[in-house]
């Protein structure tokens, strides 16, 4: 997949999502395979369970995938199961478990013909399940109830998964079957008012207009060369792969500290090292619009900066006096 500049990832923002027809005929890995082809991030597990890391440990995030190649070594063995990383993917999903304490609200929403629609239950009420929304542009959901009430069952957000057809359940009466499939409908307004947002990363970002104004007003290039540098000493010490995304935040926190106080492009700093991020974790492994986010936040902690923090940052880095103090050696010296 060829990588996108700055101004082309931030003109395209719908995320396509989607759930596969018939997945219950197919073996795990060609279900696994064709949920990865409809927009969704995978990950095995062992059959029989729920747990993320049951088969992948503590770093099971960072390997849920939509890579062909990888799905077809993670899922080649038996008793595997597959799960849907849910936040990675871009969307929230509603866990119902007590259909009868719904709100006439979330009635209202949940039951539309066109959310799909994944039941967990051969026996029972048959509105038990999983209900299947897309996360709107810029917004990412934890696994908190929020206004929505409680006894009804759980949300699953960012870090958040479901087991999905055709794995086995894990109780005598359950099973797993999609009723409705298709296209994954946008998150109503009204349930995303009662959702609290996720914070942590998903917080302190410029908007991506404010973000836009940011890279046209940091065009100065006094000293383009130090990019080049820095980059150079990223790609001879490339972080670890538990440690990619936090070691591409504080390397855009830098560089972009760099552009504005003039040494180099903002625009240039970011499609450079957008290219090397997309080196060392591909786009398939990257969640919905993930260096977009960490430019974002990077922006933000920089548009914080005061002029005096400012000015002490163009003071000590001052790569330009490096030419200029080169010039007064050869002329006055030895």
């Amino acid at each position: 997949m060829s990588s996108l500049s700055w101004n082309q990832l931030t003109d395209s923002l719908n995320h396509q999502l989607s759930l596969p027809e018939n997945v219950e005929k197919l073996t795990i890995t060609d279900a696994a395979l064709a949920y990865a082809r409809c927009g969704w991030y995978v990950l095995p597990i062992a059959a029989g369970t729920k747990h993320p890391g049951s088969l992948l440990g503590t770093s099971w995030p960072e390997q849920s995938t939509r890579d062909p190649e990888q799905i077809k070594r993670l899922f080649k063995y038996p008793n595997t199961a597959i799960a849907l990383h849910v936040g990675k993917s871009g969307a929230v999903v509603f866990d119902v478990d007590e259909p009868a304490n719904l709100s006439l609200q979330l009635q209202l929403e949940l039951l539309r013909a066109n959310v799909p629609f994944q039941s967990t239950r051969l026996v029972g009420d048959e509105r038990r399940g999983h209900y299947v929304f897309l996360v709107p542009n810029g917004c990412s959901y934890g696994n908190s109830l929020g206004g929505l009430g409680k006894g009804w069952g759980d949300v699953r957000g960012m870090n958040g998964i479901i087991v999905v057809s055709p794995s086995p359940h894990q109780k005598e009466f359950g099973y797993y079957k999609w009723k409705r499939t298709g296209p994954v409908p946008l998150l109503p307004p009204i349930l995303a008012m009662l959702i609290p947002q996720r914070t942590g990363d998903s917080s302190g970002k410029l908007s991506f207009e404010e973000g836009r104004t940011f890279v046209s007003a940091n065009n100065g290039n006094t000293y383009p060369a130090l990019l080049q540098s820095r980059l150079a000493y990223l790609r001879e010490n490339p972080p670890t792969i538990n440690n990619r995304h936090t070691a591409i935040q504080r390397f855009l926190m830098s560089v972009l500290k760099d552009s504005t106080v003039g040494f180099y492009p903002a625009s240039e700093a970011l499609n450079q090292t957008q290219t090397f991020f997309n080196s060392i974790k591909s786009p398939d492994e990257q969640t919905p619009r993930e260096f977009e986010g960490m430019a974002l936040w990077a922006m933000a902690q920089v548009e914080a900066m005061t002029e005096d923090e400012k000015a002490f940052h163009a003071l000590n880095t001052a790569p330009h006096l490096e030419v200029e103090i080169m010039k007064w050696w050869r002329s006055h010296g030895k």
